[in-house]
């Protein structure tokens, strides 16, 4: 049953579907690929926005000239400044009135990284990418939190899959068609031919197929089915030539073997039928060797292997061709040193 079916799967629908295939991995491959870059860079940004924000409000804090609202974060942010006896000296609106967002602390130094879940966020709680800096001010140390939200990056990596999901079987789709359209125009050539020699038979032999302007494959093969059907016809009106003279030559020793026949029952009394038997078998003979050198022609013009070789007695056919040649030879056929000759032909 499977063979059966791939039989009667066509060439255009398996390339099709091949094509399809081939370029639905790469597009899913592109696509997963594409939502992890997005995630990575959409993240790193935010990371480099925050941190960037971190060390200019610890300079802030530093100075003594840091305002109680922090108003140079996005909405998808958070900020807050907590000094050394855990009070919140300034936070971002979204955060306004909260306590610490956090009880961590790092040693001066460069900022740290933490990811920080459960924050709260206006009504909602959210989680955040945070770094965490140590900012030293005229009261003591103070710790600065700064970070980005990671439902933002969510929303944004959600979006483009949905956009994805709904695009990428749409462009398949749509190269699916587009390759079944263009597939079948390149291979109508192809079943024009496979029609044209459909129809033709040993009687329209002239016939021929259409061969495509285009100097393709299809129309290489279009010619070359062209000159396989001039040979054809050549070849069969060899044959047929070939008939004619062997009919031509064949009605000359009839004929001649008809009318000594009837000459001789036209006047039995009177004819010599001795003779007559004797000219009638030089006739035959000679018929004989021309149905011989027909044959001989004939395997000659056939073009197939040869026959398997076996081995072949030419002193039965010596024999042979002397008993029957007794009767009619004007000498005396001596066979006594005929001996055995086997050969292979």
């Amino acid at each position: 049953m499977a063979d059966r079916n791939r039989r009667q799967t066509s060439l255009r629908a398996r390339t099709t579907a091949l094509a399809t295939a081939v370029v639905g991995v790469a597009l899913a491959l592109g696509g997963v690929l594409l939502v992890v870059t997005l995630d990575r860079s959409l993240t790193s940004r935010g990371d480099e926005l925050a941190q960037a924000r971190a060390v200019d409000l610890a300079a802030l804090a530093a100075d003594e000239s840091l305002p109680s609202v922090l108003t140079n974060v996005d909405g998808d942010s958070v900020a807050q400044v907590v000094d050394s006896s855990g009070h919140v000296v300034a936070a971002s609106p979204n955060i306004q009135g909260k306590g610490p967002i956090s009880t961590f602390r790092p040693a001066r130094g460069a900022p740290v990284l933490r990811t920080l879940t459960d924050i709260p966020d206006d009504s909602e709680t959210e989680d955040y990418r945070v770094w965490v800096l140590t900012a030293q001010t005229r009261s003591g140390p103070a710790t600065v939190y700064v970070g980005t939200s990671l439902e933002a990056v969510g929303e944004a990596s959600w979006a483009l899959r949905r956009s994805l999901v709904v695009g990428l079987p749409v462009m398949l789709a749509l190269l699916a068609f587009c390759t079944w359209l263009v597939i079948g125009r390149a291979l109508r050539p192809v079943e024009d031919i496979r029609a044209e020699v459909a129809t033709i038979s040993d009687k329209a032999l002239h016939r021929r197929v259409p061969v495509p302007r285009i100097d393709d494959e299809v129309g290489r093969l279009a010619a070359t089915m062209n000159q396989m059907l001039d040979r054809l016809e050549s070849a069969s009106q060899r044959q047929r030539e070939f008939v004619a003279d062997a009919s031509h030559e064949l009605q000359s020793p009839l004929a001649a073997f008809r009318t000594e026949l009837e000459v001789a029952l036209t006047y039995p009394g009177s004819a010599d039928w001795p003779a007559v038997a004797s000219h009638l078998l030089c006739d035959s003979e000679q018929m004989e060797r021309l149905v011989r050198d027909l044959l001989f022609l004939a395997l000659e013009r056939d073009s197939r292997p040869s026959r398997e070789i076996s081995p072949l007695d030419l002193d039965d056919i010596v024999l042979q061709e002397a008993a029957r040649s007794r009767s009619t030879a004007a000498v005396s056929l001596d066979t006594s040193n005929v001996s055995g000759a086997p050969v292979r032909g």
